[in-house]
């Protein structure tokens, strides 16, 4: 069975930019995730305009991306 290991850097110390991209760029293939990025867009815009708030983002981020799944 494989393990996987999931690191967040919250405060910037260990990596540059945004660790939950790097997580979802890391959870699947190139294609996958371009695929994922596509499918997740309309919610992202739905975010910015107000409609669903930034917790539930990034819940459907999470499970969209299947991180700590």
């Amino acid at each position: 069975m494989k393990r996987k290991i999931i690191i967040f850097d919250v405060d910037n110390t260990l990596i540059r930019g945004d660790c939950l991209l790097l997580a979802a760029w890391c959870s699947s293939s190139k294609l996958k995730f371009i695929y994922k990025s596509v499918y997740f867009l309309p919610l992202l815009i739905i975010s910015k305009i107000g409609i669903i708030s930034t917790k539930n983002l990034k819940e459907k981020f999470l499970k969209i991306f299947s991180i700590c799944t």
